[in-house]
């Protein structure tokens, strides 16, 4: 097993910390080292979970438009579908089936 000790923690790689007995200031920088990470952290997981809710609440606002426009599509085939022919689509002699799209 290899042991692990003050290498191991991403933030302290810089500190050139040796083995042997620990000073107080030695620990305090440890320490505020650490909180500092700590606080970081906490702040990336506050954004991480904004960034949830934003994704959230636009993937709901998309499927809302989406069935929005598939209600609208529908109700344009049901117009249209009446008046033609039953079995005839576009020009029944022509090359093409379909009706251009118009934007």
């Amino acid at each position: 097993m290899i042991p692990k000790g003050v290498g191991s923690v991403r933030s302290l790689h810089s500190l050139n910390t040796r083995p042997g007995s620990q000073k107080q200031a030695d620990i305090l920088r440890r320490m505020y080292t650490l909180a500092c990470e700590e606080e970081n952290l906490k702040k990336k997981i506050e954004w991480l979970r904004r960034q949830k809710e934003q994704i959230v609440r636009r993937l709901g606002e998309v499927g809302h438009a989406l069935g929005f426009l598939k209600s609208k599509v529908s109700e344009k085939q049901k117009e249209t579908l009446p008046g033609r022919q039953a079995g005839m689509k576009g020009n029944p002699g022509g090359r093409f089936n379909s009706v251009p799209l118009k934007y």
